[in-house]
Parts: C-alpha cells; sequence; structure tokens
C-alpha cells in the first residue's frame, strides 16, 4: 500500500504548535468551555470566598466575646486572670458527661467564645479545600483538547492510533 510521507514540521511555529503539546492537550482559554469546568470555577471561588469571610468574621467576633469574657472577670473583681485559663477552671467534670460549673454567667460568655474559635477552624479548613478546588478548576478551564484532535495518524514506522 502506497501512502505519503507524512510532512516534516518547519522551524517556524505557527500560533497553533505554541499552545499545543505531544498529548493534544492545549493551554488557555477556550469556547464553548464544558459547563461543568465553568460551574466548579464558579462554585470553588464562591466556597472560598465565604468560607474567607466567615474566618475573618468570626475571628473578629471571638475577639469581642474574648473581651467581653476579660470584662466579666474584671467586675467579679478577679483581676489578671487570663480569660481561657478562667474558662477552663469554671467547670468539673463529674462523670457521665455532666460538668458541674462554680459560674454560670461565666460558662455561658465561655461557651460563646468556645462556638467562634471552632467556627473559625472550620470556616480556614473550608478556606483551604476552596483554595484548592479553585485551582484545580482552574487549570481544568485552561487546559482542553485541540479542536480537531488527531486518532489516526500516518507514520514512517507505521500507523499510530490513539483514543
Amino acid at each position: 500500500m502506497d501512502r505519503p510521507v507524512p510532512d516534516v514540521p518547519s522551524a517556524a511555529a505557527t500560533e497553533e504548535d505554541v499552545g499545543s503539546t505531544s498529548e493534544g492537550l492545549v493551554w488557555g482559554i477556550h469556547r464553548p468551555v464544558a459547563k461543568w469546568k465553568r460551574d466548579g470555577l464558579i462554585g470553588s471561588g464562591v466556597l472560598t470566598g465565604i468560607a474567607f469571610g466567615t474566618a475573618i468574621g468570626s475571628r473578629i467576633v471571638g475577639q469581642r466575646r474574648l473581651n467581653d469574657i476579660n470584662t466579666y472577670l474584671q467586675t467579679q473583681g478577679r483581676t489578671g486572670v487570663d480569660p481561657i485559663t478562667a474558662c477552663r477552671q469554671n467547670g468539673v467534670n463529674t462523670g457521665g458527661g455532666a460538668i458541674l460549673v462554680e459560674d454560670l454567667g461565666l460558662a455561658h460568655k465561655c461557651q460563646r467564645f468556645e462556638r467562634m474559635r471552632v467556627t473559625r477552624g472550620v470556616a480556614l479548613g473550608l478556606s483551604v479545600v476552596g483554595i484548592l478546588s479553585t485551582v484545580t478548576f482552574g487549570v481544568l478551564h485552561l487546559v482542553h483538547r485541540e479542536e480537531e484532535p488527531r486518532r489516526i495518524e500516518a507514520r514512517t514506522d507505521g500507523v499510530a492510533v490513539r483514543f
């Protein structure tokens, strides 16, 4: 069977050759982009923004609640006491999941402060996940196959079939 010899690529690269790779993947903005890639990128960006905003907000609110604990301790005449230490020492574990508290007002303020610490930790974790997801979908958004991928290619040593 006679087949033509494949053309030898010239030294001057064309615009298509600059962005292409040997696997048929191209880097750059592509129209039309797969809807799931765009949705994933937008969703990841929104998740990152909300989680980061929540982390900042919970830090501010947590600091206010820590100041409330400090003010409460000062009104009780317990100046110079670390608020975190006072919260830990306020409750005594009686076993069976019950905690006996000495000062109910302090326990309430400590519980509100602890909720903000947990919220901030969860929000920071979601921020990291959102950033990683945004980077992943950003790369997926920019990488795409060539417009007309070659499935069967004539080569000097035979025929290459790519799936």
